[in-house]
């Protein structure tokens, strides 16, 4: 039942891949309206593009997780009488969701309800029903009680065969009859629970108890030592089974579920962003366990937006076009003959052109800027283009213009 409690917290692996943002293109002012209007090539922007991949979640990215979280790190204390929780930050997070920070977290046995529903499956000695031992006739039976618990480390590793959750624990056992009350301690019952996938789910599949060595304390009765001995191993195989059935308890929770996707889904985004700003978002029910790895599927939107632009014209023979579309990069197809400009990317990215070289002589000029989206390979998925055209005023006529063009050729 301990290691209910020590899994639960080891299995830091819970809340909602991320949704995808709609960027909204960006419009300004322009230069001789009536001129600019008429010879547009006005098309349709393409529509957004999908990207899938299969993503991985394999030991290393696990390291990576308990070295930026430590979600392993922990410790628990637990009595008849309650009992102290000793973790990070994250972890308490994860198990007393929306409730005040605090290290120790303590509680009493009296808290028994709110525990259990804070936890799904609270891994105390009270949550460990007494054991009835019967001994031949003429010689007492017992009642085995747990009445201490400690959790001294906690670990997980992923290998060939899944994700194992391990956990060393001492335990303090108590026994009760009418002659005697021996008492029991177990300093290193090793807890090994196997996680795998089981419909997109984490499963335990697998839970292995080694109740290590032991020692008994009969006083000066020490016939009592054996019946307390074959009481106490005769527990590891049904302990192996409620550890087993409790952690899945906790690991089929929505929210553990949701924690494993949003978790997942950050990993992802971290790792594997590549040059496209869109993020990544873990398809629901996915997650499987294959080739000594989690796998999952991953898919994002792709930026497509037809440029936003405006341009404003000076006396002094320049041009300044400005964009703004969801794009990765700006390219200027045509105009610009003296091109300087800075372009930020993703959501709502920006590009300034300068054309140095502009003719004031009465003839129509014409700009045509695409904004470009890429894939994570870095490959061109999108292009999505406007066309702008106007004709600027002669030094004589000069007067500072600005003309707005929103419009698309099309790619």
């Amino acid at each position: 039942m301990n290691a209910s409690l020590s899994s639960r917290v080891s299995s830091f692996v819970r809340v909602a891949a991320l949704g995808l943002a709609t960027g909204a293109a960006l419009t300004g002012c322009g230069a001789a309206p009536e001129d600019a209007a008429d010879d547009l090539e006005v098309g349709v922007s393409e529509s957004p593009w999908t990207e899938a991949r299969e993503g991985t979640f394999a030991d290393g990215q696990l390291r990576l997780v308990n070295a930026i979280a430590r979600p392993f790190d922990l410790r628990v204390e637990h009595g008849d009488r309650g009992g102290c929780i000793y973790l990070s930050l994250q972890a308490f997070a994860l198990l007393y969701p929306g409730e005040r920070y605090s290290t120790p977290s303590c509680f009493r046995a009296a808290d028994r309800e709110r525990v259990s529903s804070l936890y799904a499956t609270p891994a105390s000695p009270y949550e460990m029903p007494d054991q009835e031992v019967h001994t031949p006739a003429g010689v007492p039976d017992f009642t085995v009680r747990v009445t201490g618990l400690r959790v001294l480390g906690t670990s997980a590793t992923i290998e060939a065969d899944g994700m194992h959750l391990r956990a060393n624990v001492a335990i303090n056992i108590n026994a009760y009859s009418w002659l005697v009350d021996p008492t029991a301690q177990l300093s290193n019952v090793a807890i090994d629970a196997r996680i795998v996938t089981n419909r997109g789910y984490l499963a335990a599949d697998q839970v292995r108890v080694d109740l290590g060595p032991w020692n008994v304390n009969c006083g000066a009765a020490d016939w009592c030592a054996g019946y307390v001995s074959d009481a106490i191993s005769a527990q590891r195989e049904s302990l192996e089974v409620k550890v087993q059935n409790k952690l899945n308890a906790f690991l089929w929770k929505s929210e553990t579920y949701g924690y494993v996707y949003n978790l997942l889904g950050r990993v992802e985004n971290t790792l594997n962003a590549g040059t496209n700003p869109s993020p990544w978002a873990v398809n629901f029910g996915s997650l499987r366990f294959a080739g000594g790895a989690f796998r999952y599927d991953a898919v994002r939107t792709g930026l497509a937006s037809t440029p936003s632009c405006e341009v404003r014209v000076g006396c002094n023979g320049t041009a300044v076009l400005q964009c703004a579309a969801d794009a990765d990069r700006f390219i200027v197809e045509q105009g610009a003959r003296s091109v300087a400009t800075v372009a930020s990317e993703g959501r709502s990215a920006t590009t300034r052109i300068v054309d140095r070289g502009l003719e004031t002589n009465g003839k129509r000029q014409s700009y045509r800027v695409c904004a470009v989206s890429t894939d994570a390979r870095g490959m061109e998925r999108s292009r999505n283009c406007t066309a702008v055209s106007f004709v600027a005023a002669s030094p004589v006529e000069c007067k500072d213009t600005t003309t707005t063009v929103v419009a698309s050729s099309g790619k």
